[in-house]
């Protein structure tokens, strides 16, 4: 076996694999109605594609940035559906509410998305409307989350960013979420909230809901893939060795948001060469293929034959995980 191919598997026995879920409805948006009027659902359609944008770009201000198209969300209205509870689903044209961001200059998040962990204070643990509120907005703003069980955030009093971060991975999560309460609230109205990822910390005070909110704005300005810029790169792929693995490697390529265009340009032994037209940065692409891992990066320290990479015209190199 080559000292390459030793590599790989070493670093693929040693890989921890997040955490991800894929988000699924991402272009559906439910809202509350009061009748199943003509007028009452045009102005639900504008509040359903408000959700919708949120939850793809992950920015709050997504619906004000957009502006008018908002209020003319029928256009982009591909099918709905009256359901229990007088809600209403809406779901929209994936490629119109893609533009509708990019000529707002707003980001996309795509689908697969790391788990956060979440971490609850002792006396909101049997508090069932407040991990009900917790999850919804979670649900809403597509962050998957993850409860951490059998534990409190009165354990980690004090903790530094480090400790928290190690306490995530744990949990196989990018993030994590731990509310704090004080000694004599009643509820969840008011918070202390300590988000940590990326190896920092922020604070702030807000409701049940306000976590997943803010972990939201947080996470997507990471993960999301900015439509100011724009790149086309060359990858290559190995562990490319049937026509399945083909097949699911590409797809899966083609199906994230932020690659615009992809090209096969060879097939040599198990090794696939593509072009790929992003949008965003080669960055952009890296944090994208890391939250799920299917396809791991090989860098030049595993690859002996590799040059270092030096600049936006270096080729990127990934292993494909069945």
């Amino acid at each position: 076996m080559s000292r390459w191919a030793t590599a790989i598997l070493l670093a693929l026995f040693m890989v921890s694999t997040l955490q991800a879920t894929t988000v699924t409805g991402l272009y559906e948006g439910t809202t509350r109605v009061k009748d199943r009027s003509e007028a009452t659902r045009t102005a639900a359609y504008s509040a359903a594609l408000s959700v919708v944008l949120t939850k793809v770009s992950g920015r709050s201000d997504a619906p004000a940035r957009v502006g008018a198209a908002v209020d003319g969300a029928q256009r982009y209205v591909q099918r709905y559906a009256y359901v229990a509870g007088g809600l209403l689903e809406v779901g929209f044209d994936s490629a119109a509410v893609n533009q509708l961001l990019d000529q707002a200059g707003l980001p996309l998040w795509d689908r697969d998305r790391p788990t956060t962990l979440v971490v609850y204070p002792l006396a909101l643990q049997g508090m069932r409307e407040a991990y009900t509120a917790t999850e919804q907005t979670a649900r809403l703003r597509g962050v998957p989350i993850l409860w951490a069980n059998g534990v409190t955030s009165e354990q980690f009093a004090g903790a530094d960013a480090a400790k928290l971060q190690d306490l995530a991975q744990q949990y196989n999560a990018v993030a994590v979420l731990v509310a704090r309460m004080d000694a004599a609230a009643t509820s969840a109205a008011s918070l202390h909230w300590q988000l940590v990822f990326n190896g920092a910390t922020q604070e702030f005070t807000g409701s049940a809901e306000e976590g997943p909110n803010f972990a939201a704005e947080t996470l997507s300005r990471y993960y999301a893939a900015s439509s100011k810029e724009s790149v086309s790169v060359q990858m290559e792929v190995g562990g490319i060795d049937n026509l399945d693995a083909y097949g699911r490697a590409t797809n899966y390529l083609g199906n994230l948001l932020l690659v615009r265009n992809l090209a096969v340009l060879s097939l040599q032994g198990d090794v696939l060469t593509l072009r790929v037209e992003l949008r965003g940065n080669r960055e952009s692409l890296r944090r994208t293929l890391a939250v799920d891992q299917r396809l791991m990066e090989v860098t030049a320290a595993m690859d002996a034959t590799a040059a270092p990479v030096a600049d936006d015209a270096g080729v990127l190199k990934y292993r494909y995980r069945p």
